[in-house]
């Protein structure tokens, strides 16, 4: 979690996160897949990042937001989401897109700007731990309904000597 938060980088922060998942017990034919998953696709830090600062940018301009804007920003955001890249600033690019989509001023971008860094660290550590929280969970889930090793058998775990 520190890591993503200094670097803002969930790509970056990848190799860490997989040695967490080896370290934590979780086998790797499941953090193997669903960690580099995760880093591509789980952005919710960055989903609820689109939904504050639309709010902020309505209440700067003085723009009412009715039920229906709202639920096409949270739409919109978290389909953007999906598609930002794993790295320092793309989180910018994808608030200015949302913005224009439901037309707020692009100017109030700037604004964002100046905490934008800030907000990429907190919204990074966000979607690294839930890549890990969410690796475990399915890997805990895994573990309760394989069926038991057949006598004798290594139950499918390489043994070395």
């Amino acid at each position: 979690m520190a890591t993503a938060f200094a670097t803002q980088s969930s790509s970056g922060t990848l190799p860490l996160t997989l040695n967490a998942a080896r370290t934590m017990g979780v086998p790797q034919k499941i953090y193997g897949f669903s960690l580099p998953f995760g880093a591509t696709i789980n952005m919710d830090g960055a989903a609820i990042r689109i939904a504050i600062s639309a709010v902020f940018a309505a209440n700067v301009v003085g723009m009412p937001m009715d039920l229906v804007t709202m639920a096409e920003i949270v739409l919109i955001g978290t389909l953007t989401s999906i598609g930002t890249a794993g790295v320092p600033g793309a989180g910018i690019v994808m608030i200015a897109t949302v913005f224009a989509q439901v037309g707020l001023p692009i100017e109030t971008v700037a604004l964002l700007v100046s905490i934008d860094a800030l907000v990429g660290m907190g919204a990074t550590a966000l979607n690294v731990t839930g890549d890990l929280v969410g690796t475990t969970v399915v890997a805990r889930s895994e573990d309760k309904h394989e069926a038991p090793a057949p006598a004798g058998s290594t139950g499918g775990v390489v043994v070395e000597s």
